[in-house]
């Protein structure tokens, strides 16, 4: 979750530095940034990101390269502006 005053920094360093680091890395298939819709008028914005790897070994090493810093980055940045976590989902079809 984005808070409004943080929104368009973190949007910025999202959209242009993380995602197209994630995006280089050969271990990682996809990344989809898709923002969640509310039916009633929110005070933040909830996005998700989802990377898609083919293995678990992958996402382990992803996670202690890339998503470690990237919230420890965010956090810095934004303070208690951003809130993160973290969920493993498999494709099932």
């Amino acid at each position: 979750m984005v808070s409004a005053p943080a929104h368009g920094n973190w949007y910025d360093f999202i959209h242009n530095k993380f995602m197209p680091q994630l995006e280089v890395m050969p271990i990682v298939n996809k990344v989809v940034l898709s923002r969640v819709l509310g039916e009633q008028v929110q005070t933040h914005f909830t996005y998700c990101i989802q990377m898609y790897v083919e293995e678990i070994s992958h996402y382990v090493q992803l996670k202690n390269e890339i998503l470690n810093d990237m919230q420890s980055f965010t956090a810095e940045l934004f303070d208690a502006e951003v809130t993160h976590f973290i969920t493993i989902m498999k494709v099932i079809k």
